[in-house]
């Protein structure tokens, strides 16, 4: 709707300013444009406006009114009326009536579009001269640098919505900014690159669970940018959880891959988790751990070879038993053990 207002004020001052051109320069106009529709008024708007002398118009002159076309143009003295008929997006169709003399100017533009009646009035003075020509290169660098600025602007948004869903999975409803006719269409590829990327690390694979878990805590809805994408997380699991055998990622395997890490520990950890010295002392110590530790601590997927002190500090807090079917007793040695031999230790 703005848009086809904005059209017919453009083609009804070109239309109107076309006859009765006096000779010399070009002319600087002052003119308000007022628009009026049931039940509302808006306020005149002022602009000032370089028409050329011996200005004419041809209908599809203007960019803005590509789609429009003007009928039934009359020239009377100083009178000028015309139809007009918009098509497409912003259809709309119209009648118009302008009077000029050498320094003044008095129009009316009636229009109906959507549904919708308006009238358009305009009412201006000849205020100077100017150069047409120099003008219009002023107007064209001004749209040029507008142009640029918004450009950049939304490639910096865009840009940064890639990076923050990308990160989160796409918590939200941001779907639509990336879909058809959204502003950031152009960048649903380095969208989805950098999603596949991240989804295919371990970290960013347990980044991605995290950012679901919080989802479900909060009650949003979440992983639209996977959906989009076409990426599905089991299937990445899967995968993943077979690579972090070859590549020893224990503690991952801990956390995502039950299968594997139930078969790793039977194979691997037999008599484990009975006494914290003993658990020590087996050369697999460290894989235990961590197949045991169930940890949270995404960003640190060690490969087994870590602090195996912090690792027995995780599983020392579990309450389970272990999988080889010993009950909390057993799970309580490890603590009676090392307090009894500080006790022979220190004499007390």
């Amino acid at each position: 709707m703005r848009r086809t207002i904005q059209s017919a004020f453009a083609l009804s001052l070109v239309v109107g300013a076309a006859p009765a051109w006096s000779a010399g320069s070009d002319e600087l106009w002052e003119i308000t444009q007022k628009m009026a529709m049931p039940g509302m008024n808006m306020p005149g708007i002022k602009i000032t406006s370089c028409i050329a002398r011996n200005g004419n118009y041809k209908p599809g002159d203007d960019p803005n009114a590509k789609n429009c076309t003007v009928d039934d143009y009359k020239v009377s003295g100083n009178t000028v009326t015309w139809k007009m008929r918009c098509t497409g997006k912003n259809a709309m169709t119209g009648s118009g009536e302008m009077t000029k003399t050498a320094d003044t100017m008095k129009g009316v533009f009636r229009m109906s579009a959507s549904g919708m009646d308006m009238t358009q009035t305009m009412d201006g003075k000849r205020v100077g001269t100017c150069d047409a020509g120099e003008e219009q290169k002023k107007m064209d660098k001004t749209v040029a640098d507008f142009k640029a600025r918004s450009d950049d602007a939304v490639k910096q948004m865009c840009e940064g919505s890639v990076k923050r869903e990308a990160e989160s999975g796409g918590m939200g409803n941001g779907a639509s900014t990336f879909q058809s006719k959204g502003q950031c269409l152009g960048y649903k590829p380095q969208l989805c690159e950098q999603t596949r990327s991240q989804v295919g690390s371990y970290g960013g694979y347990a980044h991605y669970i995290r950012w679901r878990e919080t989802a479900k805590t909060t009650n949003q809805p979440w992983g639209w940018v996977l959906a989009e994408c076409g990426i599905d997380l089991e299937k990445q699991r899967l995968t993943l959880c077979g690579q972090a055998v070859t590549d020893k990622k224990y503690r991952f395997i801990g956390t995502f891959c039950p299968d594997e890490a139930k078969q790793m520990y039977a194979k691997n950890c037999a008599g484990f988790g009975m006494d914290y010295t003993a658990d020590m002392a087996k050369p697999n110590a460290n894989m235990c751990y961590a197949l045991r530790s169930k940890s949270r601590d995404y960003n640190d997927q060690d490969a087994g070879d870590g602090n195996a002190a912090r690792a027995a500090r995780t599983a020392g807090s579990e309450k389970a038993a272990t999988d080889e079917g010993k009950g909390a007793d057993n799970a309580a040695k490890p603590a009676e053990s090392a307090t009894s031999k500080l006790k022979k230790l220190f004499g007390f």
